[in-house]
């Protein structure tokens, strides 16, 4: 789940008292790598999303695991000024084989767009290797970055440790030769509005992997549907799964991204996604209708995504309810 706030920015001109005869033709640049991110996975620390941190680990006892087709994302990073970026992290493989790989991708300013920054195969087992990764950014603000793996059983592992992420400056652009002219005070107010740029924000992720801290009413079960360690919440009949209470005050939308699977569902069955907003309100908001037969079958993996915008609240709360008449019936 997550939450869009938005930002405005406005300028000011200020004009100095005298003005210098000239400025200088060039600026400096900088070379220098600066560190922006690191990551070690010691002490309980972890900055990522999905996977597991647990033995072993390349320089302590700890390293985030990843298993089977499994990805881990980063919290947003700032990389406001750097033109390029270096990351460099130790990669370990267990029980894997030739053709197993894995990659890292990464995505600027909330585009949800994924650039390949590399593919790993021929991982070597039991043994850590360190790995390095450039590129440029383009001029954006803040970067996102995801390991994902392609393996074909739960047995399969990779761990990665000692992840530093490290930036060049930008070079600055301006050199002007000779006196400015002193600029002209604005005779009119501006008839355009600031442009406003979403950036989403994530509330909770939740893989079920160590039961759920974030569903907390309802009737489920967390349950390894594929028997292969890979855990996932179960609703049947009429019953729904319910979070506890999240605060979204100022943040103006919400986004929900989740996978689900149909069993024994019927034309008209299926499952509701509903938010509830702030204390002592009895209504739920239906945000979208997953109908068997229109937008899903059974025995398949879907990937969904539902949004509402103009939030104008301080609490929410979400509900998965689906919407059978037996027993079997379930998502």
């Amino acid at each position: 789940l997550t939450r869009s706030e938005e930002f405005t920015v406005g300028t000011a001109t200020f004009l100095p008292s005298s003005l210098p005869s000239s400025l200088p033709s060039s600026l400096p640049s900088s070379t220098e790598l600066i560190t922006i991110f690191e990551e070690y996975f010691s002490d309980g620390s972890n900055k990522f999303q999905g996977g597991k941190v647990t033995k072993p680990g390349y320089s302590d006892n700890s390293s985030l695991r990843v298993k089977k087709k499994q990805s881990i994302e980063s919290l947003w990073i700032d990389i406001m000024g750097y033109s390029d970026m270096q990351i460099d992290f130790f990669r370990y493989g267990k029980f894997l084989e030739t053709t197993d790989s894995f990659n890292l991708y990464y995505s600027f300013d909330s585009s949800n767009q994924w650039v390949d920054g590399g593919n790993w195969t021929n991982i070597e087992n039991k043994k850590w290797n360190p790995e390095s990764v450039t590129f440029s950014t383009g001029g954006k603000n803040i970067m996102m970055i995801r390991f994902q793996t392609d393996f074909n059983n739960n047995k399969k592992r990779l761990s990665i440790d000692n992840i530093i992420i490290q930036g060049k400056l930008a070079t600055p652009t301006y050199s002007p030769t000779a006196a400015p002219v002193a600029p002209a005070f604005p005779t009119d107010v501006p008839t355009h509005s600031p442009t406003i740029t979403p950036v989403w924000e994530v509330m909770f992720h939740e893989t079920f992997e160590n039961e759920s801290e974030v569903f907390v009413g309802g009737k489920f079960h967390i349950v390894d549907k594929d028997e292969n360690e890979n855990m996932s919440l179960r609703i049947k009949k009429k019953r729904f799964a319910r979070t506890d209470w999240y605060s979204v005050s100022n943040y103006s939308q919400l986004k929900v991204d989740f996978s689900f699977f149909g069993e024994s569902m019927e034309a008209g069955e299926g499952m509701t996604v509903a938010f509830k907003f702030d204390e002592g309100s009895s209504d739920w908001i239906t945000v979208e209708d997953f109908i068997f037969g229109e937008g899903f079958d059974n025995g398949i993996w879907y990937e969904a995504s539902v949004s509402m915008a103009g939030i104008e609240h301080n609490r929410v709360l979400l509900r998965l309810k689906v919407n059978g008449n037996q027993g079997n019936d379930m998502v």
